[in-house]
């Protein structure tokens, strides 16, 4: 099973960065790669290194935030309404 990945501002150089390192790693699969610049256009014809079917999006909040899941750090990792939830590494 893929972690599901969404990248707010993909088309700066951290950004596309991101996406390249996503998309080359088969334990993620990127759904959203915002850009206010780029919005419509895919994603290859911006950065033709990076190989993927993406296209970029307006960002939308809705998207990037599910309210039923909202992540509150702690010292030991990540908390969820209660439950702990594990970083990738651990």
């Amino acid at each position: 099973m893929a972690y599901r990945a969404a990248v707010a501002g993909a088309s700066g150089y951290t950004g596309a960065e991101l996406l390249r390192l996503l998309e080359g790693h088969p334990g993620f699969s990127t759904t959203v790669g915002t850009s206010r610049e780029f919005a419509g256009r895919n994603v290859a014809d911006v950065y033709p290194n990076l190989r993927t079917d993406l296209t970029y999006s307006e960002l939308d909040p809705a998207i990037l935030e599910d309210p039923r899941r909202r992540l509150r750090p702690r010292r030991d990792g990540w908390e969820t309404h209660g439950t702990r939830v594990r970083s990738v590494g651990d």
